[in-house]
């Protein structure tokens, strides 16, 4: 079975590499533009479209630099509604009430569960 939660993780960090440089001495942490605590006090519908977002984000991502895992990552992304993706990614949360990372990370760390069960190899 192919890495699906790392083939996540890439998109994001291939995703901010690209949005900003920074020198070799320079670490900047990824962006947090929405913290967990945000995202659970958000009305359902605003977490079911933060969560396209970033899928259509991360398949554009995928696809753009030709990732090798692109067809397995949306093949996985289409096998579930949205809204049960999104519930996916609030029960992570609920289960991880420490994650600090932001929202994207935890959504990849959803789509690396969700995919890992879905994708047999």
């Amino acid at each position: 079975m192919r890495n699906i939660f790392g083939v996540a993780c890439l998109i994001v960090i291939v995703f901010m590499g690209s949005a900003r440089s920074t020198s070799a001495e320079e670490k900047i942490g990824p962006l947090i533009s929405v913290t967990p605590k945000e995202f659970l006090k958000l009305p359902e519908e605003y977490q079911v479209m933060y969560t396209a977002g970033y899928i259509d984000a991360a398949s554009f991502i995928s696809y753009g630099y030709s990732l090798p895992d692109h067809n397995e990552l949306i093949s996985c992304f289409r096998s579930m509604p949205l809204g049960d993706f999104t519930k996916e990614v609030v029960n992570w949360l609920k289960k991880n009430p420490k994650h600090k990372e932001g929202m994207a990370s935890a959504v990849a760390h959803t789509t690396g569960n969700i995919c890992k069960k879905k994708i047999k190899k």
